[in-house]
């Protein structure tokens, strides 16, 4: 379900609350106007505007999160290990084939650290996918909660103030009917209302915990391509082989790291896209 799809739940839900507060007997709903829509009268009993409508959203929204969450701790970070795993073993495969390096002796320990520079790219990944789901747990929480910070609350505390404020057109009409009237169009607006500044804020947000998450495992793997990039050259260096079919190893590691590089960025940024919420 995509974060669109809870509009139509969350206009029917606003128009039925409106409906309910457009009953109210006039000083109930001053009383409520004033008060943020959390109050309790006699007429009315105990009410919480905010509450009832974001409420809707969380019903709307939370399964897409959800969905989301699972995603990133499951396919995404299985497939991207995956694929990092690959990108190293086919390097590790490139470098063996190069003529006289499986041979060569003082390269055996290098061999033996693909392992380890495989375990930290699992690691570096592992991390970001940990960062990735807190920061997600800490947006649902943050977009889908009544609280002082949250978008849909910052924007009916502008409701609240700007209805308080109406007055009906050349004083005409009752203020109290004229308030109702401003409320409701407020609420149900979906194009700059509470509903759209909490999807604008949730898409927002993904973006910004996407490109994190990127930055994390790409900068951590590239650091650790390096490191075997370098590795290969140390022990170059130290064979005293500076002959054209040294050169040319080095520079074939050189371009087959780079190469990893981009297919990892693609891969990851495909995989992200494919985790995500369609937000448009």
């Amino acid at each position: 379900m995509s974060v669109d799809d809870s509009a139509k739940a969350w206009l029917e839900e606003a128009k039925i609350l409106c409906q309910r507060l457009e009953s109210y007997h006039h000083q109930s709903f001053a009383a409520f106007l004033k008060r943020k829509g959390k109050w309790r009268t006699d007429s009315v009993g105990g009410a919480d505007w905010n509450n009832t409508l974001i409420n809707k959203v969380r019903d709307q929204v939370q399964p897409a999160l959800d969905a989301l969450n699972n995603d990133v701790r499951d396919a995404f970070r299985t497939e991207v290990i995956s694929k990092a795993s690959e990108l190293a073993d086919d390097l590790e495969v490139t470098i063996r084939h190069i003529p006289g390096v499986s041979q060569d002796k003082t390269f055996k320990k290098f061999f033996d650290n693909f392992r380890n520079w495989k375990k930290e790219m699992v690691n570096v990944i592992n991390n970001a996918v940990r960062h990735l789901q807190t920061d997600l747990l800490r947006l649902n929480n943050d977009s889908l909660n009544d609280g002082e910070k949250n978008p849909f609350t910052l924007r009916m505390l502008s409701v609240y103030g700007a209805v308080e404020k109406a007055k009906p057109p050349n004083g005409k009409g009752a203020k109290r009917t004229h308030q109702k009237m401003v409320l409701r169009t407020a609420i149900c607006n979906l194009t700059s209302g509470p509903y759209p500044d909490t999807k604008q804020y949730v898409r927002d947000n993904l973006d910004d915990i996407f490109e994190k998450a990127e930055e994390r495992i790409v900068d951590g793997c590239n650091l650790i391509l390096e490191n075997i990039v370098h590795s290969f050259k140390k022990i170059c260096a130290k064979g005293g082989n500076d002959n054209t079919l040294s050169s040319e190893s080095r520079l074939l590691v050189g371009e087959k790291v780079k190469a990893a590089k981009k297919i990892m960025e693609g891969e990851l940024q495909g995989h992200l896209q494919a985790c995500g919420i369609t937000l448009n």
